[in-house]
């Protein structure tokens, strides 16, 4: 085993290993903020509405149960973000002992974070996925990087073949010195033999435009994928799914139960004076939900393609990304939370730019030319 500290780390140690990092600290913001605000007058009716509405209804519960829960899960999540933002920060420095602890506390995060954190929770414990890719595990091994598989040619290729493009013939050197003729040295030809065998041409001897000597070009290697392409796609691989359940979910909820559409009404003034009925909130935000789920299962299938090297899906998701970045920021003036979303995805986006991956992809496209 070689000495890590000499092989630089892997993408996606750098990338995981930061969003656990600030990702736990805005958990611990929203555990602070659900803490805070748990024995509010709106937290106490909203919690009342749910236990009379199904499927909270039959099971029993009072507020001061659901409020005892929910603190005593907010706890739990924030002590959970708290120690993952310190092991985050040892992760990056090769410590295989944080990344076990952060694999541990995974699982807890996540649950308890459908209460109190939410977002951030979520893309905490997805991170921690990254640091088990077969990359980061090389680097937590102390072993070199993984060189890509490359094409070795064959023995019969590479064994010097007759000037003519002929197989050898067995005996041929004993019959030249059995005739007293000097064997030809250097793969030339005698004069005798020239005059024996008929000139080269195409379907005989050397094939037209089959590199001089008959010996076989050996096929190019395909070109190893940069690593910011890798993570960039996966940074649009975890953000899109994330939104997709997140949208989906939103679109489901609203367009089976008309009670959220309701209270998203009474929560707003504006909607009565601007005329906006229940009915057409409900209908605009079903609609918008389903686009932005849409939106981001195109974006994956982007990503898939981008991924394989397809030069149009690149720019295509370049331009999703930019359009998401706008998007999130506008949405961070009421949820600073979003701004986690803006800096992956503007960060997604000048990785898609990188020189490196527009080399890799001409030359790509031209070894599957030859």
């Amino acid at each position: 085993m070689t000495d890590g500290a000499a092989h630089p780390r892997p993408a996606q140690v750098t990338f995981g290993g930061w969003v656990i990092l600030l990702g736990s600290l805005f958990a611990l913001v929203s555990v602070y903020e659900t803490v805070a605000g748990l024995r509010s007058i709106d937290t106490r009716e909203g919690i009342l509405k749910s236990l009379d509405e199904p499927p909270l209804d039959g099971m029993g519960l009072d507020l001061q149960e659901v409020l005892d829960f929910m603190h005593g899960t907010a706890l739990v999540a924030g002590a959970c973000a708290a120690a993952m933002a310190i092991l985050g920060g040892y992760v990056l420095r090769r410590n295989r002992a944080a990344r076990l602890g952060l694999t541990i506390l995974a699982l807890p995060m996540f649950l308890t974070g459908m209460v109190a954190g939410g977002f951030a929770t979520s893309m905490v414990a997805v991170a921690v996925g990254l640091l088990w890719t077969a990359p980061a595990r090389d680097w937590f091994d102390g072993k070199p990087p993984r060189q890509p598989a490359r094409e070795v040619p064959r023995a019969a290729d590479a064994a010097p073949r007759d000037p003519w493009g002929l197989p050898p013939q067995q005996g041929s050197s004993s019959q030249i010195a059995g005739s007293g003729q000097p064997a030809p040295t250097g793969g030339g030809a005698t004069a005798q033999d020239t005059l024996e065998r008929p000139p080269a041409f195409a379907g005989f001897g050397t094939p037209a435009g089959a590199p001089s000597g008959g010996t076989h070009a050996q096929r190019p290697s395909e070109p190893e994928r940069p690593r910011q392409l890798g993570t960039a796609c996966m940074i649009t691989w975890v953000l899109s799914s994330m939104i997709f359940v997140a949208m989906g979910a939103v679109a489901i909820a609203l367009g089976t139960s008309e009670s959220l559409a309701r209270e998203m009404w009474e929560s707003d003034d504006s909607f009565d004076s601007l005329g906006v009925s229940v009915s057409s909130l409900r209908g605009i935000a079903v609609a918008t939900s389903a686009v932005f789920a849409l939106w981001s299962l195109a974006a994956m299938v982007l990503a898939v393609f981008t991924y394989r090297g397809h030069e149009w899906a690149r720019w295509t998701l370049f331009v999703s990304a930019v359009v998401a970045a706008i998007f999130s920021l506008t949405a961070a003036v009421s949820v600073p939370m979003v701004l986690a979303i803006t800096g992956l995805t503007v960060y997604a986006a000048v990785l898609l730019t990188r020189p490196s991956i527009t080399h890799w992809m001409i030359a790509k496209k031209r070894s599957q030319q030859r």
